[in-house]
């Protein structure tokens, strides 16, 4: 006979009423398997059947068999058969359950069915923990994985930033050196007027791509912000140089408008990184508007923060476009004929600095009105 372990019942024979509760547990509507084992083959039976449950008595012998039980097969019911004298014994021995004796059938039933229930629902989270075990070893093992592969990647991305970056550094010195050098001497050859101004797009150029090289370094960088108190004009008066260093044209940086009120609280953040966000947002404010057009840098204080926003009131953004103007390298206009320069890393600049502070950054924007970026930084610890 073909045993079901979760029907089948060991009973030490030598326990009293043993057979009894064996007939009681055998017939309709139970139907267990109730196999009488004796005393010295108990544990031998246990470990080669698994049963559901153990029946025993409440002698001597059968609490010591009761403790050996326990200590090997810690998720099996023992339920021990004792008179009203001995229930604390069997307690003590480790007995799932006591049935007083002599044993009253339904009370059998009811005990007995209890226990293998129990016992079934033990089993079934040994499962489903064996089950977790084992898949949370498969994501750890999936985990280091990723993680070598994210530090071959980073070491990868570091050899090629450090690389590329010199190579591109190197030659664009040389060119801005020669250029200053060609700016100095032509300034004193007023026969070579006509070619100041071919100087001057040179200069304008060098510039740029050093304001496109910067951008790509810091795309490609991982950033390492402190956070620290400042005032919100330090960080607008850096973007503000870093863009009279970018724009040779003194009439674009000109029409850039700071306010920000003197008395505004200490906010906490890294002030260089916000710089160079207000630096992204106001140099592409100024490429997007027309010339004289004001762009502003507005702080204001409000409940939960100091609201920083750059305005303009240039050509504005289509609705369909302000999920992709963040994405690396993406472009407003990207036409071979389009009149702005650059290669689309300043909003993605932005986005990067500004989540790695955990600042998240708002956008609203009329095609052919213009447009304002937003973003909200917490005040500075009082203390």
């Amino acid at each position: 006979m073909t045993l079901n372990i979760r029907r089948h019942i060991v009973v030490a024979d030598s326990a009293q009423f043993a057979e009894a509760v064996a007939h009681m547990l055998t017939r309709r509507p139970m139907s267990y398997q109730v196999q009488l084992v004796p005393d010295g083959a108990v544990l031998r039976e246990i470990e080669h059947s698994r049963p559901a449950l153990a029946i025993l008595s409440a002698s001597d012998p059968h609490r010591k068999l009761c403790r050996q039980i326990k200590r090997r097969f810690d998720d099996l019911p023992v339920l021990i058969l004792a008179d009203p004298d001995a229930l604390d014994g069997a307690v003590k021995a480790g007995a799932d359950d006591v049935a007083p004796l002599p044993p009253r059938e339904a009370e059998i039933r009811h005990r007995v069915e209890t226990l293998v229930q129990l016992h079934e629902r033990i089993l079934a989270l040994e499962t489903h923990n064996r089950e977790l075990e084992l898949a949370i070893e498969a994501q750890q093992a999936e985990l280091e994985i990723l993680r070598r592969e994210s530090r071959d990647i980073g070491v990868l991305k570091r050899s090629i930033k450090e690389n590329v970056m010199h190579e591109i550094k190197t030659p664009l010195l040389q060119m801005k050196s020669a250029i200053t050098m060609l700016d100095v001497e032509m300034r004193d050859a007023p026969e070579l007027e006509r070619f100041y101004k071919f100087l001057d797009y040179a200069t304008q150029a060098v510039s740029r791509l050093e304001g496109i090289v910067q951008n790509i370094a810091q795309l490609a960088a991982a950033f390492s912000f402190k956070s620290e108190p400042f005032r919100v004009i330090d960080a607008a008066n850096t973007a503000l140089r870093q863009l009279g260093r970018s724009w040779t044209a003194a009439k674009k940086v000109s029409q850039i408008e700071i306010q920000i009120p003197e008395k505004l609280p200490l906010v906490q953040a890294d002030r260089n990184g916000i710089g160079q966000v207000l630096y992204q947002l106001a140099e592409n404010a100024l490429k997007f508007s027309p010339e004289g057009q004001p762009v502003r840098i507005v702080a204001t204080a409000e409940s939960n923060g100091v609201r920083v926003a750059v305005i303009d009131w240039g050509i504005g953004i289509d609705p369909e476009l302000l999920r992709t103007i963040f994405e690396e390298f993406y472009m407003i206009d990207p036409s071979s004929t389009r009149p702005y320069g650059g290669v689309g890393v300043g909003l993605a600049v932005v986005k990067v600095i500004l989540d790695s502070l955990g600042i998240e950054i708002e956008v609203r924007s009329i095609p052919g009105e213009g447009s304002e970026f937003s973003f909200r930084l917490p005040f500075a610890p009082l203390d």
